[in-house]
């Protein structure tokens, strides 16, 4: 085998091992933060995705940051937000933290999969 088709050999292997590790890195679906819903009304924001699509996760947080005549599990009395805990699209979810009043932080559970998002 002559020195340039040893090193052309070389090349394509390296390219081949490039193409797979590019393919076992971390994808937003594993280990990612989905960004926040925009709207009005009760916000599911710093949504984070682990083992989940983030178009899963944003529509999770979503579904459970309504209030329950709309199917969602988020409630308000006076001036203080509640978190009933529910289960939606197969998920667990419940209250982890309560921020403040008007804040809660959220974990929603399936399995390994998890969802988790604060709601203002």
């Amino acid at each position: 085998m002559s020195r340039c088709r040893r090193s052309a050999a070389a090349l394509a292997g390296l390219l081949g091992a490039l193409v797979l590790a590019a393919g076992a890195a971390p994808t937003p679906a594993n280990a990612g933060s989905c960004g926040q819903i925009y709207g009005e009304g009760i916000l599911p924001q710093e949504i984070s995705a682990g083992g989940v699509s983030c178009h899963t996760a944003r529509k999770l947080a979503s579904a459970v940051s309504k209030v329950p005549s709309f199917g969602g599990c988020t409630d308000v009395t006076g001036d203080s937000l509640i978190f009933m805990p529910c289960v939606r699209m197969r998920f667990r979810c419940a209250t982890v933290a309560r921020l403040s009043r008007t804040e809660l932080r959220i974990r929603c559970g399936r399995g390994a999969s998890r969802v988790r998002f604060v709601l203002r």
